[in-house]
């Protein structure tokens, strides 16, 4: 055997040897080497990392390796560390951190406290290097699989109830209205969006946006006691979910709190909220999965179990979110945001 150009080499008893080796080494031989670690002849060294190797003569003038078994064990750990398919997904673990990214997903996603900001903080802390935005999809997925089943009866009286003048047809109407913000800022906005997903410094600044505006609502909470939603209450409410596309910024604590500001009591502006989550999250939902099918290194499992654990856990979220805001007691959950805020800016 021999090496070639650019590995430096000694001879021995008629016979070359490689004293180093590197990632960049080439075998000229037309076989497998068990020692080079090599394919066929002109194939890249793909798997072994780099290191020494001392090589002696056979008898019948071949090299052979007088440490090959050190030389295969530290191929088979690179190739170990590398995943066939370069998918982060089919690591060791992943299906339990994709599992618990599901019931965090549903329970922060009714509780006014970001559950997109959980989710960046969550990804970090479990060493999960999936695409963030494809993440979070598929655990929105989930929840709103869960508004589906919980809000039937209401989607029903609305699906009738749009066939036919009058209230139902009026606040489909201002559902739609609210929708128009997060649809221009989520496609003019797209690749920004995405890229906040990985950054936590930003996630502390719109934990401590979202304790604002929690704060304040919590304040007018017992001043708003209007029922109706009016057209100007649909695009204002409209526009605090459009900012909630940041991650720390918490949708249903911006909604809440936006209604409750317009004079909406508690209980409305919370139906109202619950009720715009449905197309906005299927929606955004969608289209990050639609951006992932193309992608070999999607572990669609692994998602599935993540949405599967979002319903499980939305589903017991709900009634609790229900009866939280109906109080309009959210000063804690405003102490809280603002305190994980403060600590993901000092030390994250």
């Amino acid at each position: 055997m021999r090496c070639w150009p650019g590995w430096p080499s000694s001879r021995g008893s008629g016979a070359a040897t490689c004293a180093r080796w590197g990632g960049s080494c080439r075998c000229s031989t037309g076989r497998a080497s068990s020692g080079c670690g090599c394919g066929p002849i002109g194939a890249p060294r793909a798997a072994c990392a780099p290191g020494r190797a001392r090589w002696g003569s056979s008898p019948i003038g071949r090299s052979t390796p007088a440490i090959a078994s050190n030389v295969g064990s530290a191929c088979g750990r690179a190739r170990a560390a590398r995943s066939p398919s370069g998918s982060p997904f089919r690591e060791r673990g992943a299906v339990i951190r994709y599992a618990l990214l599901g019931l965090l997903q549903g329970l922060t996603e009714f509780l006014p406290v970001s559950s997109s900001g959980h989710l960046v903080l969550a990804r970090i802390a479990l060493g999960v290097e999936a695409p963030g935005a494809i993440v979070e999809a598929a655990a929105h997925l989930g929840t709103l699989l869960s508004l589906f089943l919980y809000f039937r009866r209401d989607l029903g009286r609305l699906a009738v109830g749009f066939l036919r003048r009058g209230e139902e047809r009026r606040y489909l109407g201002h559902l739609a209205v609210a929708t128009l913000p997060v649809v221009v800022v989520g496609l003019l906005a797209r690749g920004a969006i995405e890229r906040a997903f990985g950054a936590s410094a930003l996630v502390g600044g719109m934990l401590l946006v979202t304790a604002l505006a929690l704060a304040i609502g919590d304040r007018r909470a017992s001043r708003a006691q209007r029922d109706r939603v009016r057209i100007g209450d649909a695009l204002a409410v409209g526009l605090a979910q459009a900012a909630a596309l940041l991650p720390g910024i918490s949708r249903s604590g911006a909604t809440v709190a936006m209604g409750i500001g317009r004079g909406l009591r508690p209980a409305h502006a919370a139906r109202f909220s619950f009720l715009l989550a449905i197309p906005a999250i299927g929606g955004a939902s969608l289209f990050a999965l639609r951006g992932a099918c193309g992608s070999a290194g999607t572990d669609w499992a692994s998602l599935a179990v993540t949405a599967g654990c979002a319903f499980v856990s939305g589903f017991l979220a709900i009634p609790l979110f229900l009866r939280i805001v109906r109080s309009g007691v959210l000063w804690p959950f405003a102490l809280y945001c603002a305190l994980l805020g403060g600590t993901v800016l000092v030390w994250g």
